[in-house]
């Protein structure tokens, strides 16, 4: 099993070549940040436009597609990044556009590469005023596949809960959430769920959740067991 570190953003703001660009600045500005996106299209002959740093050309690219992300230092692939607008999901009531960056474990393997994968994650999720995000281990899909609207899925090893979360339970319940690290951006709480991403593969980590669950709601998160009656969501609507 190939090992990543992958997340995924959720955001109801349209993915514009305007949005585009400012996302993109992220990768520029991120604290100590030890990646890029590199490559459009086939890694070896693909586009290098972020090198070039023509934004405009860049964040055309992005649209509904893929990137590849290197190394600051080693100018190697390291992962990808990957945007999907909303517009074409409006038929399925689903009105959030993804974000997605994924990273292999054995690029990302000192505490400096975690934290600035982790400042990364926060930066994409404040300038998108993104509703939802989370970073996992070991989850190595598309972004495609998740849907806050019938429910949370799941505490993964850092959550971030938007505007639509903070009306939902509040603020300053969501802060003593009994997690390792509790913390605020303007329009957030991140919840660093354990110290290390590697704790999530324990049984302990189950019971974690449990426990973080029971805190915020169990009615707020999806159950694979069985379905939740009403489930506690946020009332999302389109911008």
């Amino acid at each position: 099993m190939i090992n990543v570190l992958s997340t995924v953003i959720l955001t109801r703001q349209l993915i514009t070549p305007e949005l585009g660009r400012s996302l993109m600045q992220c990768f520029v500005d991120s604290e100590g940040s030890f990646f890029y996106p590199s490559h459009a299209g086939d890694v070896e002959s693909g586009t290098p436009v972020f090198a070039e740093k023509k934004m405009d050309e860049f964040a055309e690219l992005l649209m509904g597609s893929f990137l590849y992300i290197a190394g600051r230092k080693s100018h190697k692939w390291e992962g990808l990044l990957e945007f999907l607008p909303a517009d074409s999901r409006r038929k399925r009531k689903d009105p959030f556009a993804r974000i997605s960056v994924r990273v292999l474990e054995k690029n990302i393997n000192t505490p400096p590469m975690v934290t600035s994968f982790v400042r990364l994650a926060r930066d994409l999720a404040d300038t998108a005023q993104a509703d939802y995000a989370r970073i996992d281990y070991k989850r190595a899909d598309l972004a495609d596949g998740l849907n806050i609207m019938k429910g949370l899925p799941d505490v993964y090893w850092w959550n971030y809960l938007g505007a639509p979360y903070l009306e939902l339970f509040g603020r300053e319940k969501l802060l003593s959430a009994p997690c390792f690290q509790v913390y605020k951006t303007e329009n957030a709480v991140i919840l660093q769920a354990t110290e290390s991403y590697k704790e999530t593969m324990g049984p302990s980590f189950e019971e974690l959740k449990n426990e973080i669950k029971k805190h915020i709601s169990t009615r707020a998160f999806r159950s694979a067991k069985k379905k939740v009656r009403r489930p506690q969501t946020p009332d999302f609507e389109y911008p």
